[in-house]
């Protein structure tokens, strides 16, 4: 379990990152077939329609500015993460 953890930390930053570095790590990572698959967390919380945790909330708050800046998801979906965000803060 100890060994899961420290895996997870390792990855946050890859996982919720971007730019040239971040985009070379996960080329390497499959190019020599790790097994690690980067997670595409703002994406399966918009398919979901709502933030579940604390943890998502901080991974929303955390990229969703750039990925709109960069392309990654559209006026739309930012504004749908946005709606979700009020949401999860209202909850006591």
């Amino acid at each position: 379990a100890s060994l899961k953890y420290l895996e997870t930390d390792t990855f946050i930053f890859f996982q919720e990152g971007s730019g040239p570095a971040i985009e070379y790590f996960w080329q390497k990572v499959e190019e020599l077939q790790l097994g690690y698959k980067r997670k595409d967390w703002l994406d399966k919380i918009l398919k979901r329609g709502k933030i579940n945790n604390r943890g998502e909330y901080n991974i929303v708050t955390d990229t969703m500015l750039v990925a709109w800046q960069s392309g990654k998801i559209n006026e739309e979906e930012y504004k749908q993460l946005s709606e979700m965000i009020g949401k999860f803060e209202e909850k006591p």
